[in-house]
């Protein structure tokens, strides 16, 4: 009766249960899955997968913020554990496994949630800063950027408005999030009007639509 009687090692909450009671188990090479158990659900773990082009910057101990589609509004934070090192390929995109840890004594995230995380990996305090729009604005071909070869900073063109004029000023750029820069040196200041792009006059945009418009009427007698 020893051998008859299964137990669960550990003491949790059932999270699936694909057996029903009476029914025959049958294992040959391979341990059957009775329950999938949750020992505790305070704490949880995120699996991030993370490009191969951004798992260079990850590492263990920085801080994780994501959301779950059940609470759009709430910002949920973790702590990176582990980076693991198997590589999955889909559709011809490398990925890494990230692993965070996440205190769920609220109980609001459930196993299976789909997250939109994003890894902190550096931070940067009482820093210059500027718009990423104003690094493509380029009216002239010459402006294209240059790379720097210190500590990974680059060097680029950004032009500033000075006396009712564009100006070239090149600075020295650091770190981002994708919608504004850091500025590590360069002739730029605090208050100084950078150029993020041309607004055309009302003319020039009902001459456009002129334009357009006429391009699309069907030829005809």
């Amino acid at each position: 009766l020893t051998y008859c009687t299964i137990r669960s090692p550990i003491n949790g909450e059932v999270i699936q249960r694909n057996v029903d009671q009476g029914q025959t188990v049958a294992a040959t090479l391979q341990s059957p899955t009775l329950f999938t158990i949750a020992e505790d659900l305070t704490r949880i773990q995120v699996e991030v997968d993370v490009s191969e082009a951004d798992i260079g910057c990850v590492k263990a101990g920085q801080s994780v913020e994501f959301n779950v589609d059940a609470f759009p509004e709430h910002r949920f934070t973790a702590v990176v554990q582990q980076v693991r090192n198997f590589a999955t390929n889909m559709h011809n995109v490398v990925t890494y496994k990230v692993i965070a840890n996440v205190n769920n004594d609220q109980l609001l995230l459930r196993p299976g949630m789909t997250a939109n995380a994003a890894i902190l990996v550096s931070t940067a305090d009482d820093t210059l800063f500027i718009p990423n729009a104003a690094f493509r604005y380029k009216p002239a071909p010459s402006s294209a950027p240059t790379k720097g070869q210190s500590k990974g900073h680059r060097r680029v063109n950004i032009y500033v408005l000075k006396g009712g004029m564009p100006t070239t000023v090149p600075v020295t750029i650091g770190i981002t999030d994708d919608i504004c820069t850091q500025i590590i040196s360069g002739g730029v200041a605090l208050g100084d009007e950078v150029i993020i792009g041309i607004k055309p006059a009302d003319n020039d945009r009902s001459a456009l639509k002129t334009r357009l418009f006429s391009s699309l009427k069907p030829k005809g007698n």
